[in-house]
């Protein structure tokens, strides 16, 4: 417990704040979608790292786990800003508090289930099946987002170049 006390403190703020920096290079070369893809890639590879820890009788020295868990949260961190600046982006102009309240309510909403029946789904399958299927929740929501993605653009434009007209 006190490795990974002294672990992830250190590897959120290295890997979530080089993805702060670098999301915006990465949105200029390859939009919102191609960031968004990123982190359907790494999901995958995250849930079996955390199954591997999961699964050892002990972790990999700290010189080891702090560049492989800044990386894990840099990819995350990466598509989590994506996402979020599309929830921006696909809010109306004549209703951006209502639309961007909805998206806040629903995106809120989905992170506290995970966290109110995370230690239920860990109890039942183990870490290593936790981790597992945690990985493939969220590829699939990832890759929904990434699937999606053109379609709620055009839907946005068509919206508004109405708004646009009307005003």
């Amino acid at each position: 417990m006190t490795q990974i006390g002294l672990i992830l403190p250190v590897a959120t703020f290295v890997g979530t704040g080089s993805a702060a920096l670098a999301t915006p290079m990465f949105v200029r070369h390859w939009g919102l979608k191609g960031a968004g893809v990123i982190g359907l890639a790494t999901l995958p590879v995250e849930g079996v790292v955390f199954a591997w820890f999961a699964a050892s009788d002990t972790l990999p020295p700290i010189a080891v786990m702090i560049p492989v868990l800044s990386f894990l949260n840099f990819t995350t961190a990466i598509y989590t800003f994506a996402v979020n600046n599309s929830r921006f982006r696909w809010s109306s102009k004549s209703q951006a508090a209502t639309d961007f309240s909805l998206q806040s309510s629903i995106w809120n909403g989905g992170v506290w289930t995970a966290g109110t029946v995370a230690g239920f789904v860990a109890a039942w399958l183990g870490w290593t099946g936790f981790f597992i299927a945690v990985a493939i929740i969220g590829t699939l929501s990832a890759g929904s987002y990434v699937v999606m993605f053109d379609h709620v653009e055009r839907l946005v434009r068509a919206r508004e170049q109405e708004e646009d007209a009307r005003a």
